[in-house]
């Protein structure tokens, strides 16, 4: 059995779970099931002469445009474990395609961040100030929900302003979707299996009719 790496063993024990029907389509084509038979909760791994990897199905779509000749495809995305790499291609093969999105969650840790970076500096300077300055940024952000995705800028920009901050705009307040992640997931998946020989080929059909001699 193949051993993986640190972050590509919890990826296939995961899908492992779940995807239990491999089925090789033709020499491009590959699909994959949780239910024979069935397309729900299923995707299918379609790979192009011009180096395209295209996932479609029950997950919705996405296309990838990795280097490297179509051959090699499945390898690379057995590789392609860093989800940033990964994103990089599929916007090299759509640049619209929704990777990520803005959250609270992310906004409000950015924030922290800021604020312990910045109070962190003043403190080994200023120490005899260090709580009015707490209380100055916190003045500054206030109660701000930051719900909304303007909301985040527009307190960063404030806090540009009134602290004399710079750079802030390097805190990215938008994480991978569920939806990315999962994609990227099934491809790695997909990419091992493939290298692993796990795909069984499908029959050709064949005509009950008798050949005549």
């Amino acid at each position: 059995m193949k051993e993986y790496n640190e972050y590509t063993k919890p990826i296939m024990d995961e899908l492992d779970k779940k995807f239990k029907f491999l089925t090789q389509v033709d020499e491009h084509t590959w699909l994959v099931q949780s239910k024979q038979d069935s397309m729900m909760e299923a995707f299918v791994v379609s790979t192009t002469n011009n180096c395209h990897i295209i996932m479609s199905g029950d997950y919705d779509g996405v296309m990838v445009r990795p280097y490297g000749n179509a051959d090699a495809l499945p390898n690379w995305v057995a590789g392609a474990t860093t989800i940033s790499y990964f994103a990089e291609k599929v916007h090299m093969a759509n640049r619209y395609h929704k990777c990520k999105e803005y959250t609270t969650q992310q906004a409000k840790k950015n924030i922290e961040e800021i604020k312990q970076s910045y109070l962190g500096e003043f403190k080994d300077n200023h120490e005899d100030d260090f709580q009015e300055t707490i209380k100055k940024f916190d003045d500054v952000v206030g109660y701000n929900s930051l719900e909304m995705e303007h909301e985040y800028w527009t307190l960063i920009q404030e806090l540009e302003h009134e602290l004399g901050l710079c750079d802030l705009c390097e805190y990215d307040p938008t994480e991978y979707t569920s939806q990315f992640k999962w994609q990227h997931k099934c491809l790695v998946f997909w990419g091992n299996k493939v290298l692993e020989g796990t795909f069984i080929k499908k029959k050709n059909k064949t005509s009950g009719a008798k050949k005549e001699i």
